[in-house]
Parts: structure tokens; C-alpha cells; sequence
């Protein structure tokens, strides 16, 4: 990394294809170097969803300073992004999980309501297995439902380790 990071940084900056930059994003993604963080985070600002996949499906430990950075791709345009960061944001900073839901509420997400199902997940994780929360992502997979919220719902479940007579 100590000789290919100057090369990628330039690289990135000229680079438009973002194939490209996402891959030089995989290849930075966990360097502590202040240019390569300088680097992440105009990924995270730029207005293309493909760069913030990139980053958010890389992200193995987001660092505190970087937080407020990856907070903001809560807000993204692609539902698979809202659904990474919230679940990876969740997991390494359990104390803004309220924050987190807060700013996700009511988003559904896709046919499959995606977002809506993680939310639930992690409300329900969060606020030791509160059962209306359970009972709206069991009711989910019943069979009045498009069948890719069913998969979502059950698939939530089974995370969360919760089985009923329902289901």
C-alpha cells in the first residue's frame, strides 16, 4: 500500500469510469493515510451511487472520524446503499442506532420493502425484541405479500433468531 497509494490517489483524481474508482476505493478503503480518507470521503459526497456501493460494501471498520461521513450515505438515492450503511453504522456505533432509525423511518424501500425490513431488524434488536415490532415483520410474511417482501421479512427473522406459531 506504502507504494501504490500515491499512484491510486492520482489515478482516482483523473479517473471517470467508476469501475475504476471503485476498485481504487477497495484498494484504499482501510488506509489510515489522511489523503486516502480525503479520498473516501469525496466518494461519499459524489452524486454517483456506484462510488457509494463501493465504499459502504468495502467498509470493514468505519472510524470515528470518518462517521459523520458514512452517516451521510443514510440519505442516499439507492436503497442498498441506506440498507449497508444503516446495518454497518448500527453495528460499529450502537449508541446512534436511535439516531440512525430516526433518520430511516418511513423509508420503504423497493417492491420488496428492503429498507422498511432492515429498519424493522434492527428496532427490533435494538429494542430487545419488542414484539409489535416482531409481529409487523411476521405479518409481513404472509401470503397477501409480494413475494419478495415474504423473502425479507423471513429473512429478517431468521437474523434475528425468531420463529412463531404465525409464520
Amino acid at each position: 500500500l506504502e507504494q501504490k497509494r500515491e499512484i491510486l490517489q492520482k489515478v482516482y483524481a483523473k479517473e471517470t469510469f467508476q469501475g475504476t474508482k471503485s476498485e481504487i476505493i477497495r484498494q484504499l478503503i482501510d488506509d489510515n493515510n489522511e489523503a486516502s480518507k480525503a479520498l473516501i470521503k469525496s466518494a461519499i459526497a459524489d452524486k454517483d451511487v456506484q462510488l457509494h456501493k463501493a465504499v459502504i460494501n468495502n467498509a470493514t471498520v468505519i472510524s470515528e472520524d470518518m462517521r459523520s461521513s458514512y452517516e451521510t450515505l443514510l440519505k442516499s438515492p439507492s436503497y442498498d446503499v441506506v440498507i449497508a450503511a444503516l446495518d454497518k453504522l448500527s453495528m460499529q456505533f450502537p449508541d446512534h442506532i436511535n439516531e440512525y432509525l430516526g433518520i430511516t423511518k418511513g423509508v420503504i424501500g423497493t417492491s420488496g420493502r428492503n429498507v422498511e425490513i432492515k429498519w424493522l431488524e434492527i428496532s427490533a434488536r435494538n429494542n430487545s425484541m419488542d414484539q409489535a415490532t416482531l409481529d409487523k415483520l411476521v405479518a409481513y410474511t404472509n401470503m397477501y405479500y409480494e413475494f419478495r417482501t415474504r423473502v425479507n421479512a423471513e429473512q429478517a427473522l431468521q437474523r434475528l433468531d425468531y420463529f412463531n406459531e404465525q409464520m
